[in-house]
């Protein structure tokens, strides 16, 4: 796997659902993201790419970003940059990619789905698990690795 760092640009909680905020910084641990709504939901930190969900959420036919958002927006990845099984990790945090791409909601109607390309967010969405309890920052930049060199 070669050398890669990921940026994170901007993090986003949901203290309560259907209230999403812009923060500075995350604490997570086994459980996922303390003081977000979906915490005891599936434990699971979501990332996408900051260019990826500023064309899919400026676009008014693009209907599930009124349902979901993610935790983490990061500078620019390619898809097979990410697989499953990539470890990410700063000095406190340890996260592994466990899922690709976000489920599509057929029944919204939406053009993405419908399109030569398809969703950019069923690409590009990962689902990540924490392996190891800390903090994430904006700016931090994380360093993508195999979980399979994880000592």
């Amino acid at each position: 796997m070669c050398e890669m760092k990921i940026e994170v640009l901007q993090l986003w909680i949901s203290p309560f659902q259907h209230d999403k905020r812009l923060i500075e910084q995350i604490a997570l641990d086994a459980g996922g993201i303390k003081d977000d709504y979906h915490r005891q939901k599936d434990s699971l930190i979501t990332l996408l790419p900051l260019e990826t969900w500023q064309t899919v959420s400026e676009d008014p036919n693009a209907l599930c970003v009124r349902r979901f958002y993610a935790h983490m927006l990061s500078s620019e990845y390619e898809n097979d940059e990410l697989p499953l099984d990539t470890c990410l990790k700063n000095e406190s945090v340890l996260l592994q990619v466990v899922s690709v791409g976000k489920a599509c909601h057929k029944d919204d109607g939406c053009k993405y789905h419908h399109s030569d390309e398809g969703c950019p967010l069923m690409r590009k969405t990962r689902f990540l698990r924490i392996l190891s309890e800390g903090t994430l920052s904006v700016k931090d930049r994380l360093e993508v690795t195999s979980c399979l060199n994880m000592p």
